[in-house]
């Protein structure tokens, strides 16, 4: 578009809504132009809220649970099951535990909770587990 060409309502409204340089691109104006216009009418500047993977990301996907690679890297589940299964990276598929005495004399002395951090279950792994051992939970 030449120089001083009025703008449209619709062009106005998609100040803010993607990078400048993109908006002038799809426009035909010169990203001066967009980005005067996008200051003139006070709107602030488009911030994607995307973050890119990093490779150490990308590498820990599928060792451990979507919900907990979520919150270990401040990231949406959604958005780790989205880029697990573009990279072709199978939902984790936990192995079942193999309960040992020691274990097992654990259950009733200590609350489940703390039994499952100590071995890495969940509680209601624990939980399941004490109830069909017949074991009273601990107080």
């Amino acid at each position: 578009m030449p120089h001083g060409t009025a703008w449209a309502a619709d062009e106005e409204r998609l100040l803010g809504t993607m990078s400048d340089q993109d908006l002038a691109q799809r426009l035909g104006r010169s990203l001066r132009a967009i980005s005067l216009r996008r200051r003139k009418l006070r709107i602030p500047k488009f911030h994607s809220r995307r973050r890119p993977w990093t490779q150490a990301e990308d590498a820990l996907l599928g060792t451990m649970s979507d919900r907990k690679f979520a919150r270990k890297f401040k990231r949406s589940v959604r958005s780790v099951i989205v880029r697990r299964c573009e990279k072709g990276i199978p939902l984790l598929v936990r192995q079942k535990y193999c309960w040992r005495p020691a274990d097992d004399q654990l259950l009733g002395e200590r609350p489940d909770a703390q039994v499952a951090l100590l071995l890495s279950l969940s509680r209601l792994a624990v939980s399941r587990h004490r109830q069909r051992l017949g074991i009273p939970p601990a107080r």
